[in-house]
């Protein structure tokens, strides 16, 4: 599993890079940089503040380290789950034939059956051979319960059915729980698919010693710490090999 997280830790080699910061990637070295349109703008806004730059980006011949998404959350704000999905459906299509646009699915929040009706959809019109395959509405899902099993299963079970098909499986922000239960069973089915997901969820003391020794939250002097403990952890707990 490749993990990736935001530019300001230094020990991560995978960069999911807020749009607004692009200009910063001369000036630093990641390996792989995943663009994110600043989805937490849609708590507010119905569309991005930089639409104009992602559409350029994504227009453009994509750089071999560099990949986009122009999809929109619906888990941002529900109330907009409609006009969200359209808008990530029509992205998907208007660059389906660019390698490095990542073909992210969105669907209703937590929505078994249009989870599967928005995969078919696209499935049907894009190749998924040659696309990353995003998985989106997971950021707030904390756990794995009576409420979010449903959900997770569905998403899980499809993947495991499909993989064969896909090259490479992203999740976008997953916690603690959810990679545990989606990720290790995906691996275990298909060694050939590359899965990665990002998060941020780690700068939060992932168990009570770190809590202890240094605070709930991660401070700027420790931050590599918290991302080392968290990542290192998976590892061991879940026997999943992770590389960032």
């Amino acid at each position: 599993m490749i993990f990736f997280t935001d530019v300001q830790t230094t020990n991560s080699n995978y960069c999911l890079l807020n749009i607004k910061k692009y200009h910063l990637i001369p000036k630093l070295n990641k390996q792989i940089y995943f663009i994110d349109p600043s989805v937490l703008e849609l708590k507010t806004n119905i569309e991005f503040s930089k639409i104009d730059l992602l559409h350029k980006i994504a227009s453009s011949k994509p750089k071999y380290n560099e990949y986009i998404t122009i999809d929109y959350p619906c888990d941002m704000n529900i109330k907009y789950s409609d006009l969200f999905i359209k808008k990530s459906i029509e992205n998907n299509l208007k660059y389906k034939n660019n390698s490095h646009y990542i073909c992210t699915i969105q669907s209703k929040f937590m929505n078994t059956t249009d989870f599967i009706y928005q995969f078919d959809y696209l499935k049907d019109k894009i190749n998924f051979s040659n696309k990353i395959i995003g998985i989106g509405n997971t950021c707030r899902i904390l756990k794995v319960n009576k409420k979010t099993l449903p959900f997770l299963s569905i998403i899980k079970e499809k993947l495991i059915n499909e993989i064969k098909e896909i090259n490479w499986i992203h999740f976008f922000g997953l916690a603690y729980q959810v990679i545990d239960y989606l990720i290790k069973d995906l691996h275990k089915s298909n060694n050939k698919c590359i899965i990665s997901m990002d998060s941020t969820k780690w700068t939060q003391a992932v168990d009570y010693h770190l809590k202890w020794m240094y605070g709930f939250q991660c401070k700027k002097s420790n931050r590599n710490l918290y991302f080392l403990y968290y990542v290192h952890k998976i590892m061991r707990n879940h026997q999943l090999p992770i590389i960032y």
